[in-house]
């Protein structure tokens, strides 16, 4: 049976992201973080119901009780929805954007999944490389046209 350390070690890996990265994505320490990998240490259920939004899976799924992710992305804001509509219809990597941001990847995947809000200088950025309105990208307007 999968368990919850080896979901959430396997979840990070998928990502492509380290254990410090995590922890301090969550403000915690590294060796807390590690112990809830290695299993000697358990998160409190806030904590784990964080996690399981960070990875954009269910509960059940994190701590092993079902196979389906139950990935839902019904609560990502207009703003996380927009970025991600663009970045595929100009079959740009995260990767690739994180680079022209000047930022690291999984900062920038975090701006789709909803977690983290954009700098004000990456929300003009983002508008220009897309040359679309900053309303439009924030999900104010509905005209991707600039005035």
């Amino acid at each position: 049976m999968v368990t919850f350390a080896d979901r959430l070690k396997n979840l990070r890996n998928a990502k492509r992201l380290t254990q410090k990265q995590v922890s301090e994505d969550f403000s915690i320490n590294v060796r807390t973080y590690r112990g809830y990998e290695s299993g000697e240490v358990e998160p409190p259920v806030s904590g784990m119901s964080k996690l399981a939004d960070y990875f954009g899976v269910s509960l059940d799924y994190l701590v092993g009780r079902s196979d389906n992710p139950g990935v839902s992305y019904l609560t990502r804001t207009k703003f996380a929805e927009i970025l991600e509509a663009l970045r595929i219809s100009k079959a740009v990597t995260q990767r690739a954007m994180a680079e022209y941001l000047g930022i690291q990847e999984h900062v920038y995947q975090l701006y789709e999944y909803d977690k983290r809000e954009p700098s004000q200088e990456d929300l003009i950025k983002l508008a220009s490389y897309f040359n679309v309105s900053l309303d439009y990208l924030l999900g104010c307007s509905d005209n991707p046209e600039r005035h």
